[in-house]
């Protein structure tokens, strides 16, 4: 019955449609597919995507996680750190994002109008006044759109942060050099990026080196997953 059993499994596997030699070739040709895509972005100025952050904007993509900008590191311009921003907006996002802005001129509109009528009040007895009624609603309202275009637009960063996550539970590394993803702007980059463009320029060189080699390992995880997920 064992024997039985495992021909069985034998001739399954043999004419299944889809083996798992040539689940692996489906792969490559996807991931050959997406390098050739990639090869077609470019920067504002029509400069191609960094050969050195090429794999990591290709691999996030596979896995779902829409990219929108990126750049290998330099030590000639910018931070220099290599980052790739996720995206951020979507139909719903920026239709929210559109209701915040006017709502938030006109804030600041009858925040003025209050300063204006009340000089001398801190702004702590300005808001007890019955005047201060609009602007208080309006501040709610403020707060309570904000929110829901913050749970909007979170979908990849809350991804790539699931990767994060995942990646670190079994690795160790400095705290300046540990990769995360920004909550407002949704780049990923190193933690000690924010502050590397104004390090002393032999620090930053040095800098430079270790956050690539963590954005290296990252992309080689990512890969790994990629190409072993079912």
């Amino acid at each position: 019955m064992r024997f039985l059993g495992c021909a069985l499994l034998a001739v399954m596997t043999l004419f299944s449609p889809l083996s798992w030699a040539e689940e692996e070739l489906t792969k490559e040709q996807i991931w050959k597919e997406m390098a050739a895509e990639v090869d077609t972005w470019g920067d504002g100025l029509g400069y191609p995507i960094d050969a050195g952050i090429k794999e990591t904007v290709i691999v996030l993509n596979l896995l779902g996680i829409t990219t929108v900008q990126s750049c290998e590191g330099h030590l000639n311009r910018g931070r220099g750190t290599p980052w790739v921003s996720v995206k951020r907006h979507t139909p719903i996002g920026e239709d929210l994002e559109e209701q915040l802005y006017t709502m938030r001129e006109e804030y600041q509109k009858l925040a003025g109008e209050l300063r204006a009528q009340y000089p001398d009040l801190p702004i702590e007895k300005r808001r007890a006044l019955p005047e201060a009624t609009p602007f208080l609603l309006l501040e709610k309202e403020i707060e309570g759109l904000s929110e829901r275009l913050e749970k909007e637009e979170a979908g990849d960063r809350v991804k790539l942060h699931a990767l994060l996550c995942e990646f670190y539970k079994d690795r160790t590394c400095s705290h300046e050099d540990m990769l995360m993803v920004d909550r407002i702007s949704g780049y990923l980059q190193s933690v000690g990026a924010r502050v590397n463009g104004i390090r002393d320029k032999k620090v930053k060189a040095g800098n430079l080196k270790q956050y690539q080699k963590e954005m290296k390992a990252f992309t080689a995880f990512l890969k790994e997953r990629f190409f072993l997920k079912v």
